[in-house]
């Protein structure tokens, strides 16, 4: 195998110039520097993997995450049975995407950072704060809006 040193693009060792960049590429690595470079590149993979082992979520954010999904359910049987208007579906709806941000919130955030390691070679990336803030911050305003909704439903059925 060649490596490119202007683009640093892997290379056949049959190959004169590089297929990417088309500068013309030096001599062939040996067994021993294929075998270091596979081997760094294996721990710098595990140590990004590393760092998706605190999904975890706060015992707060557990709780809210299974009201919200019962109140979807609850939400959706009321809309259907009782009240038999759309405002509940709309309430059901809310909650399940209000779950749905609890849940996955930190894991897609990891796995947004993870990608972008990969991409910008860079290790330990963290989501920033102010994005942290922002899902935490939807999260709570759709549960708000879901229970406002679903209020007015009840409220709406019993007038």
């Amino acid at each position: 195998m060649k490596i490119c040193k202007n683009c640093y693009a892997r290379q056949s060792d049959d190959r004169v110039f590089c297929i990417d960049c088309g500068k013309k590429l030096g001599k062939s690595l040996s067994q021993n520097e294929e075998a270091a470079l596979a081997e760094s590149e294996a721990d710098k993979f595990s140590k990004r993997l590393s760092g998706l082992d605190d999904l975890a979520l706060k015992p707060f954010e557990k709780i809210l995450g299974s009201v919200s999904a019962l109140l979807a359910v609850i939400s959706a049987a009321l809309a259907l049975a009782v009240f038999k208007d759309y405002a509940a579906l709309i309430a059901a709806a809310i909650f399940a995407v209000c779950s749905v941000f609890i849940f996955f919130r930190k894991a897609l955030l990891k796995i947004d950072c993870f990608f972008a390691s990969l991409k910008y070679d860079a290790d330990n990336l963290s989501p920033s704060y102010f994005a942290v803030f922002c899902f935490k911050a939807a999260t709570y305003l759709l549960f708000a809006c879901g229970a406002a909704v679903l209020i007015y439903s009840a409220l709406a059925a019993l007038t």
